[in-house]
């Protein structure tokens, strides 16, 4: 069984998520056997906000070339979360 803290691997920090913050939109990447409502406790119990919605979606790890070899980036799987009451996370502490 996975603890809270296995289940929030870190935050997304991108031009997209910082930007929805202030309507209490929040994405993480989570460890893969995470679902729902795991994930619903986890960010729950550690801080303490009340979440209202989640959407979680398996990102695929894109295929890259370099010098004639081919690779691929690794996968993740990654949680939206929407707090409830336009909420805010203190994500810097």
């Amino acid at each position: 069984m996975l603890s809270l803290y296995d289940v929030l691997v870190n935050p997304i920090n991108t031009e997209k998520y910082p930007s929805e913050s202030d309507k209490g939109v929040y994405a993480f990447v989570i460890h893969p056997k995470s679902h729902k409502k795991l994930v619903k406790l986890a960010i729950e119990k550690i801080f303490n906000k009340k979440v209202e919605r989640i959407n979680i979606s398996n990102i695929k790890g894109k295929k890259k070339r370099f010098k004639n070899r081919l690779g691929v980036r690794n996968g993740y799987k990654r949680a939206v979360v929407k707090l409830a009451d336009g909420a805010s996370l203190d994500l810097m502490a």
